[in-house]
């Protein structure tokens, strides 16, 4: 087994780095296991006092499992060494281990960083990568290129725009692992952390996640993050331009900016990595190229609901949208058929006014009491999607339990020459379902482009579903099925043959579809036709089962037999 580490502080992007990671030794055929490390003296399991685990570990059990139809859990009540833990791994057959965090260990290592004042101390002679929030939008291999500030020698590489690049060299890099594995001093500056949190007396544990009130926010939720860019802009349409520091007023917006004024839409805010996604797809874009005042690192704005409040330097703010339906393509769109703004952006008041600029700090201050559901705005739902009321009006959980993505395959709608509508009639089905829609891509008829860009929405960006669109009849560019095909790892004719099933009742041209339906790993994709009329007759047939089939597949629900 051969075992290497990510470490860095909080929101460096070493979790994103490890799950990506994942995804793509998973999609090359390697077993991996991970081992998270967390060094907050207050962190505990908190099972429930009902719970059948909890009262054998009340009793006095030195190891708890829990052995169910889907999946076994171990609990040991008492600290297990690193060593026993990879030792119990490396004898389930894996190829990879990767370790969160386990400063302490000799690994060979990833560094993962924000600012470049975060590494020195981390370094060791293992050190084979920089990786994190601080490589992300830079494709340089060299660090030296990346700032003239950080270390020479090591490659960085982000996990967002160089994954492939990342995945090559752990696999050159790591060797297999001997043990047990030599102990090594902790970083002062990790143990000045430590004993600062631990000294605080506000750790509580919430939902198995440890929440330090000193840090103000949980772990993993990504409710804490930094200004990136503040932009403003003189007059509506434009991009906006990058400055070095703004003043938020209240009820207003930002001082200067166009789009300040008395209405809910103040201040536009959009996530650091989102755009990093977008640009590892080709695109060239800065700061306020989306039309966007604030680029913030670390905040998940997908997952905050309307009325959720947020410090951002001196200010406040409050959101009061997610989403904003395009109205008229901007050059973004025009030039790699996609625009992230729309769905990914996020609107605000301001509250309480301050200024603020780069390099300060963002977090959550309070969010809805059930965290769990909200309306999606009708603004959000696309004109394609019909004139249902009760649909477009859907309650849609904030934490989705399945990811989509939407792939439109055209020509001429590639070309602009035509208006996509099957893919926002897609989206919004799905939304209102209750699907996270993670992408919608525009593509043209090209097979490699097609295989490509299926790979990376399920190995990369970790869709549960991809749904296609078009490229499935007899023409000669209709190679949707064959690029789809290529990515498989499983066939799932069912689908496909139910598709065709039911829409021979409506024409008997449904047997002239050539589409397919596949597993890839962990991703379900479908492709449905490109007429809009097609794809909603199509949808009607398989939505209700679709839920169903991804909980099979993800392992979250039993097996399809009728009870």
């Amino acid at each position: 087994m051969k075992v290497f580490q990510a470490v860095g502080v909080r929101k460096s992007g070493k979790t994103t780095t490890v799950e990506i990671l994942i995804r793509l030794l998973k999609a090359e055929g390697f077993r991996v296991g991970t081992v998270k490390c967390i060094n907050c003296p207050g962190f505990a399991i908190e099972e429930g006092k009902a719970s059948n685990t909890e009262r054998h570990r009340r009793a006095g059990a030195d190891a708890v499992v829990a052995f169910g139809r889907n999946e076994t859990d171990f609990i040991y009540p008492r600290k297990r060494d690193l060593n026993d833990i990879l030792g119990i791994l490396s004898g389930d057959g894996l190829d990879y281990c990767i370790v969160e965090g386990g400063y302490e260990y000799d690994l060979p290592r990833i560094v993962c960083f924000r600012n470049p004042d975060e590494i020195y101390d981390r370094l060791t002679g293992k050190t084979f990568a920089l990786s994190g929030a601080g490589t992300d939008g830079t494709d340089s291999m060299n660090a030296e290129l990346v700032s003239g500030t950080l270390p020479s020698g090591y490659p960085a590489l982000s996990a967002l725009t160089r994954s492939r690049d990342l995945l090559n060299l752990v696999r050159s890099a790591v060797p297999e692992t001997v043990f047990p594995v030599a102990r090594i001093p902790r970083p002062e500056s990790c143990r000045s952390h430590c004993r600062g949190c631990s000294g605080h007396a506000g750790h509580h544990i919430v939902s198995k996640e440890v929440q330090c009130k000193m840090h103000g926010s949980s772990n993993d939720h990504g409710s804490a993050g930094i200004i990136c860019a503040v932009s403003v802009s003189e007059k509506r349409g434009i991009p906006k331009k990058p400055v070095s520091g703004a003043v938020l007023k209240p009820d207003w917006g930002i001082v200067d900016d166009a789009h300040a004024g008395s209405w809910h839409r103040q201040v536009s805010l959009l996530s650091q990595e989102s755009i990093a996604a977008f640009k590892a797809r080709g695109a060239q874009v800065n700061p306020g190229d989306f039309g966007e005042n604030l680029v913030v690192s670390g905040i998940d704005f997908k997952r905050l609901i309307p009325g959720t409040r947020m410090q951002a330097g001196e200010g406040i703010l409050e959101i009061t949208q997610i989403g904003k339906k395009c109205h008229s393509h901007c050059a973004i769109y025009r030039q790699i058929g996609d625009c992230i703004m729309p769905r990914e952006g996020v609107f605000a008041r301001v509250v309480s006014g301050g200024s603020i600029k780069p390099g300060d700090r963002a977090f959550i201050l309070e969010q809805e009491a059930s965290g769990e559901s909200s309306v999606v705005p009708r603004e959000m739902i696309p004109d394609t999607a019909g004139s249902n009321d009760a649909m477009q009006e859907s309650p849609v959980s904030v934490r989705t339990p399945f990811r989509a993505a939407v792939v439109t395959l055209s020509d001429r709608g590639f070309r602009g020459e035509c208006r996509d509508e099957s893919g926002p009639f897609i989206a919004a089905r799905l939304a209102a379902a209750g699907y996270e829609i993670l992408e919608t891509v525009l593509l043209p008829d090209d097979e490699d482009r097609i295989r490509l860009e299926l790979i990376r929405l399920a190995d990369a960006a970790g869709a549960d579903l991809i749904v296609t669109t078009g490229g499935t009849g007899f023409s000669e560019r209709d190679v949707t099925p064959e690029a789809t095909l290529a990515v498989a790892t499983r066939n799932v004719p069912g689908i496909a043959e139910a598709i065709r099933a039911e829409s021979l009742k409506i024409t008997r041209r449904a047997m002239l579809s050539r589409a397919v339906s596949v597993i890839r790993n962990r991703t379900l994709i479908v492709n449905l036709p490109g007429s809009r009329r097609a794809v909603e007759e199509c949808l009607d047939v398989i939505m209700t089962e679709l839920w169903h089939g991804l909980g099979i597949l993800l392992g979250r629900d039993g097996d399809c037999g009728r009870h």
